[in-house]
């Protein structure tokens, strides 16, 4: 054999050693690989649906705003109840973000129900940042806080 045949022998078993270690490396990567790109699309939903729930809330905060400024007692009280409902709406997305974030769920079932790789309770969970008020009755021309929360919202002591 000359050096030329021996070259390309060798050049050859390199390149097919390469092949086959690029291809032990995708397969043992590509489950990892979809695995992320289905949990970061799964964030990106829950994100999506978060930020329209929020922008819903602060226009039920307005119209709040507004039912009490013409004292309108009954639509307010319906308001505030539809602002709860929200607020429960958006923690539980919270809570889902941070369990799917951090692995704790699995993304596609409910967080209540299962939980992955055999754990039997989730991992505590960070603190809200979102706080839940109890509402109270209040004056609409209060203006104690330059927040968007209504007087209704800033008095929860005299809740009816």
């Amino acid at each position: 054999m000359d050096s030329g045949t021996t070259l390309r022998y060798s050049t050859m078993a390199v390149l097919l050693l390469a092949a086959i270690l690029l291809a032990t490396a995708w397969l043992k990567l590509k489950p990892w690989w979809d695995r992320a790109r289905m949990r970061e699309s799964i964030l990106n939903g829950i994100n999506s649906e978060y930020e329209q729930l929020r922008l819903a809330r602060k226009d039920l905060v307005y119209h709040y705003y507004w039912a009490l400024s013409r004292n309108d007692d009954r639509e307010a009280d319906m308001h505030e109840s539809q602002v709860l409902d929200m607020d429960r709406k958006l923690e539980q997305l919270r809570e889902r973000y941070w369990a799917v974030e951090r692995g704790i769920a699995c993304a596609r079932m409910p967080i209540s129900l299962y939980f992955c790789q055999g754990q039997e309770s989730p991992v505590p969970l960070a603190p809200s940042q979102l706080t839940v008020r109890v509402y109270g009755k209040g004056e609409a021309t209060d203006k104690s806080s330059s927040d968007d929360d209504s007087a209704r919202m800033r008095h929860p002591i005299q809740a009816s």
